[in-house]
């Protein structure tokens, strides 16, 4: 397998990682957050479980991380996080020592743990109320099934509706930072 994300042309204060698993569904996630600076940056990543309606399940402070500079988070490695873990996080940045905003940016590989599956997705610094997704598979081309990790980018709670080409529709109420799983069969 050959996973592949984008480049960035600049970063962001935050950025959202819409799914980190851990030993879940036979995978786990490994991401990177760049500090997209100039100077220093001081990193908080906060993890949110799906599973308990998005509480906060942990925080991560990267310290003084140099201009240019990566670090890594394999949550196969993050012990304050339960075995079968479903979650999101959230990644902001601020220059080291002061509370103005840093730029990060990010992205994510889902490994698989009992498989050669892999999978990347970028980090995202902000949403939109209206989203378009061009395909969503029900058992399609011999079982591919395809599944959404929608993530709340606001401060407050909001309502996700979904609305499938066939009519179906799906909901859920999600917490500032977390995410809701849709399945399309």
């Amino acid at each position: 397998n050959r996973p592949l994300s984008n480049g960035f042309s600049s970063g962001d204060a935050r950025v959202l990682i819409p799914t980190t698993l851990k030993e879940r569904f036979s995978q786990t996630t490994r991401f990177s957050v760049q500090n997209a600076s100039s100077g220093n940056a001081d990193i908080t990543v906060k993890f949110f479980n799906a599973d308990a309606g998005g509480a906060l399940a942990h925080t991560i402070n990267l310290v003084n991380v140099p201009a240019g500079s990566a670090r890594y988070v394999d949550l196969g490695t993050v012990a304050a996080l339960p075995a079968n873990f479903n979650g999101s996080a959230t990644a902001e940045g601020v220059v080291s020592g002061t509370s103005n905003p840093a730029a990060l940016v990010a992205s994510a590989l889902e490994l698989g743990t009992a498989s050669t599956y892999a999978a990347a997705f970028e980090g995202v610094s902000g949403g939109a109320a209206k989203v378009y997704m061009p395909s969503a598979m029900c058992n399609a081309f011999g079982g591919q099934n395809t599944a959404y990790a929608v993530q709340n980018t606001g401060a407050s709670s909001a309502t996700v509706n979904v609305t499938y080409s066939n009519g179906a529709t799906q909901s859920s109420a999600i917490a500032p930072g977390a995410k809701a799983s849709f399945q399309t069969c």
